[in-house]
């Protein structure tokens, strides 16, 4: 098994993405796909993603999954707080975005370029690295 250990960085303001990665397309088909991303902010103020889109899909959505009674479920979050010195991470907060309506597969050893729009840091543009496996 071949696992990748990809990082993309980008900063806006005091928002820093210190991770994020897409998982590949399992089937030529596919329609949707995933991001995930880990923000940190370094300001001494709270700020908000307030939306988040990409070219590669026709919607881009944050969503967060939980264990709710031993069943995941996933619901659609309008924006995300993220404090001041907080680090969000996906394997602790389930948190992700969804891309609905692909134009295309996502292909491992690709990228695509989301953008994170945030109320006090603007916009973050930053290219992710597409991966076909994950490091746990």
């Amino acid at each position: 098994m071949v696992l990748f250990a990809l990082v993309a960085k980008a900063f806006a303001g005091d928002i820093s993405v210190i991770e994020a990665h897409a998982r590949a397309s399992l089937t030529p088909n596919a329609s949707s796909g995933a991001v995930y991303v880990t923000l940190k902010n370094t300001g001494p103020v709270a700020d908000t993603l307030t939306g988040v889109q990409t070219a590669a899909a026709d919607v881009a959505m944050l969503h967060e999954s939980k264990d709710v009674d031993g069943v995941m479920q996933m619901r659609h979050l309008d924006s995300l707080d993220l404090e001041a010195g907080e680090t969000l991470d996906p394997k602790s907060t389930g948190l992700h975005i969804m891309l609905m309506g692909l134009k295309a597969p996502l292909k491992a050893g690709e990228t695509l370029t989301l953008q994170l729009q945030f109320a006090n840091s603007g916009l973050l543009t930053l290219d992710v690295p597409i991966v076909s496996k994950l490091a746990n």
